[in-house]
């Protein structure tokens, strides 16, 4: 961050907030550069990889310089060294401009401002192709607009594309306008697009609390699936009252929005999180299995001393319920999550097979 300063004969604090900025901020006198260096938490990467292990897709959203939320990204394997990064921005004329570049840290990408080049407009008015440059062992590479063109069709086109996509968030909103408006970009819709920029989607820059919201909100209707957020700041408050589970690393505002609240102001917590809600969804399907187990068991005793003109005694009735259901439901809920988080979602509905054969078969059993 560059500090300069600027002297004024005459300064009336009353007329100074009537001054536009671009009145004062010329002809200044410099002062140096103020470096501000924030390093990763110790807890971040085991934190990052924990939530890969166990089937999470990690998505950075944040205020940040696209440059330094790569950085941040690649350091704690969000990106990774193998994969290529199609970065995406705005620039003055509300274009979205695309640029290729290589997360191996071999490579140092040039750093230069889309706002501060002139650009070859291809024909499509919505898309721009920006030649890049990388330095690597003293050699200099260009990435042509060609190149570049050829990775955004290998993005749109192929399954298993190794691309992943980094926007900013003038960016993003562009893109929804376009989706909304029914736009082409080159022969591909808007909508296309954005699903394409979300499946590959894993850095969200300069994004304002509005379009931290909006980003939760689209992944939300096009994955369909549960969409967690974890922030620690004012700007997050929209994102996690839109996400379907809230996690605050602060005691701040967020914790008023967020459902749950970290007293660890690291994302160590999203991992003992995702555990124990794992868990608990596990505990209550395993309870409505016993349960169901439970029922059949004394509907089918019932019946087969019905059937002997009988039925079971007060007394005996009690004993079932002391030695067979009060023990194992304690048992169950004394049952300890695990340690780590593994790969084995649970399931959405109790109408899934797996249950439902669980259930059905304890009858046949009990049937039979």
């Amino acid at each position: 961050m560059a500090l300069a300063f600027k002297k004024f004969p005459q300064f009336d604090p009353e007329k100074a907030e009537m001054l536009k900025r671009e009145d004062i901020e010329h002809d200044l006198i410099f002062l140096g550069f103020l470096i501000l260096v924030n390093d990763l938490k110790p807890e971040t990467i085991p934190s990052i990889d924990a939530l890969k292990k166990g089937g999470v897709l990690s998505i950075m959203a944040t205020g940040d310089n696209a440059l330094t939320a790569i950085n941040n990204a690649q350091k704690c394997k969000i990106l990774t060294s193998s994969e290529y990064l199609l970065a995406s921005y705005c620039n003055k004329n509300s274009k979205i401009i695309w640029n290729l570049r290589s997360s191996n840290e071999e490579h140092a990408a040039s750093s230069r401002a889309a706002s501060e080049h002139d650009f070859d407009e291809e024909e499509n008015e919505n898309l721009l192709f920006e030649p890049d440059i990388f330095i690597s062992n003293k050699k200099v590479e260009l990435m042509n607009s060609q190149d570049i063109s050829d990775a955004f069709n290998d993005l749109m086109t192929s399954d298993d594309s190794r691309i992943n996509v980094t926007m900013e968030g003038t960016a993003f909103q562009h893109l929804l306008q376009l989706r909304d408006k029914n736009k082409y970009i080159q022969e591909y819709q808007a909508s296309e697009v954005l699903s394409k920029v979300l499946k590959h989607g894993r850095v969200f820059s300069r994004m304002s609390p509005k379009q931290k919201a909006l980003l939760v909100e689209e992944y939300q209707k096009a994955t369909g699936e549960i969409v967690g957020m974890c922030g620690d700041g004012a700007n997050d408050c929209s994102a996690l009252k839109a996400a379907d589970v809230g996690l605050s690393l602060s005691e701040a505002e967020a914790s008023i929005v967020a459902p749950f609240t970290s007293k660890t102001p690291d994302i160590s917590s999203c991992v003992d999180l995702m555990i124990l809600g794992r868990a608990s969804l596990d505990l209550s399907y395993e309870l409505f299995k016993y349960l169901m187990v439970y029922i059949q068991i004394q509907f089918f005793s019932t019946l087969v001393l019905m059937l002997k003109t009988c039925n079971f005694a007060d007394e005996q009735l009690l004993a079932f319920d002391l030695l067979g259901v009060v023990p194992i439901t304690i048992l169950l809920c004394w049952t300890q999550a695990n340690n780590v988080l593994i790969d084995r979602k649970p399931v959405k509905s109790l109408f899934k097979s797996s249950i439902l054969y669980s259930i059905i078969g304890q009858g046949q059993i009990q049937f039979w």
